[in-house]
């Protein structure tokens, strides 16, 4: 498995995971920007 094979298959794996939790990622988004506020 070579680098390039690794990285598309991360790229897609991530892309999956944004897709199925797209408010997830959202949520923690906006705790991060939160807590970075204060």
């Amino acid at each position: 498995m070579n680098c390039d094979m690794l990285s598309l298959s991360l790229e897609i794996a991530y892309d999956k995971l944004l897709r199925e939790c797209n408010v997830c990622a959202l949520l923690s988004f906006g705790v991060l920007q939160t807590s970075s506020v204060r």
